[in-house]
């Protein structure tokens, strides 16, 4: 055991935004697998490991916000797609992928397929630990993302569905003349969908209306809601 780096480890604890959340291996290989949880393990962070990638993305939905460690050369999948089924199906999961004597080739397209960070197999356990708290920044912000695009659903959902019609075309800058003419309704009708959607949203203006739906439509285009 290295207990110099141990004992660092331990000292940065409480200073450790990420040590509340824990760290998902996905690894096929039990050699580098066992590695990574002792190397992890000393360091005092909460790991899980899966046997496949299969396995991880089975339960992918259900786990808590963390960091998900992925080989993407140990898997049945291709390393692109499957780190985007992760970030798809769980958001607040930031992916650091790692693969043994990866290509530049590898490493762009798991990068633009959404990790956050690329290991190549060895590193040494302060790589490691610089690339998970380098992550835990984006798991508080992709928390707080989730947590404000369901706030958001949850007031548009309010909306009946000519409301949310009106909201749509405000929020592409229509007025209340051309959505009259557009939806065959009255400016007076178009003025008291307006005030309807002011109202369920609860904010003071329409301006705060339109600014919440842009900001969710914009997220739910992102991820999946």
């Amino acid at each position: 055991m290295n207990w110099g780096l141990l004992r660092r480890f331990q000292r940065r604890r409480e200073g450790s935004q990420l040590l509340k959340y824990p760290i998902y291996i996905s690894d096929a290989d039990k050699d580098s697998r066992i590695e990574l949880k002792r190397m992890l393990s000393q360091g005092g962070w909460s790991c899980r490991p899966f046997l496949s990638a299969a396995d991880l993305v089975n339960e992918i939905r259900a786990l808590e916000p963390g960091v998900v460690l992925l080989d993407v050369r140990n898997t049945s999948t291709d390393g692109a797609d499957l780190i985007e089924t992760i970030s798809e199906a769980n958001f607040a999961l930031p992916i650091i992928a790692i693969a043994e004597k990866a290509s530049a080739d590898i490493v762009v397209a798991a990068m633009k397929s959404g990790a956050v960070d690329f290991l190549e197999k060895p590193f040494p356990a302060e790589t490691l630990e610089k690339a998970i708290e380098g992550a835990a920044p984006i798991v508080d912000q992709r928390i707080r993302i989730v947590d404000q695009t369901e706030k958001d659903k949850a007031r548009i959902e309010i909306l009946t569905p000519r409301e949310l019609e009106v909201l749509k075309a405000l929020s592409r800058g229509d007025s209340n003349a051309m959505i009259s003419q557009n939806f065959d309704i009255s400016v007076r009708t178009v003025e008291t969908h307006r005030a309807n959607i002011i109202r369920k949203i609860d904010l003071p203006n329409i301006v705060g209306a339109i600014s919440v739906f842009q900001r969710y439509e914009a997220a739910s285009s992102a991820r999946p809601v």
